[in-house]
């Protein structure tokens, strides 16, 4: 999907586009009722999808058809708008849990450990090597 280069960048953004989208998007009472990103998208606002996470349908965004309100609401979203910054992932490790068949357990163990854990756990012996003795010159074998 190509997008347009006619797109409204970050500095040409003015809070009277931003006025001119919550009217187009609100009805009369000032509740949102038409899908807010598709209108941005159409008007070619800068970071469109941004305008979804700020409001969305049936956030009541006017109290009345007051113009000074109206303005006052418009510019508070705008700055909204403009400083709004995206939620940091929290990288961590998380646990990983591995049961254990034999004790009927599950235990809670860090990534990137599962295998000493497991190894620590099921210890295999290693076999036993029998020893032979034998008679009448090796026709007799008794292994024990």
């Amino acid at each position: 999907m190509r997008t347009s280069k006619k797109i409204h960048l970050k500095d040409d953004m003015t809070w009277q586009m931003m006025r001119k989208i919550l009217l187009e998007v609100t009805d009369d009472n000032g509740v949102v009722d038409k899908a807010v990103v598709a209108i941005a998208k159409k008007h070619k606002f800068w970071r469109w999808s941004k305008i979804g996470l700020i409001f969305k349908r049936g956030d009541v965004i006017f109290n009345g058809k007051s113009n000074v309100h109206i303005n006052k609401v418009s510019k508070d979203i705008f700055n909204k708008y403009i400083n709004f910054q995206y939620p940091e992932h929290k990288v961590y490790n998380a646990p990983h849990y591995v049961k254990d068949s034999k004790n009927m357990t599950v235990a809670v163990v860090p990534q990137g450990k599962e295998k000493e854990f497991i190894e620590k756990q099921h210890k295999v012996e290693a076999p036993k090597q029998l020893k032979t003795f034998s008679l009448l010159w090796g026709l007799l074998k008794f292994n024990y």
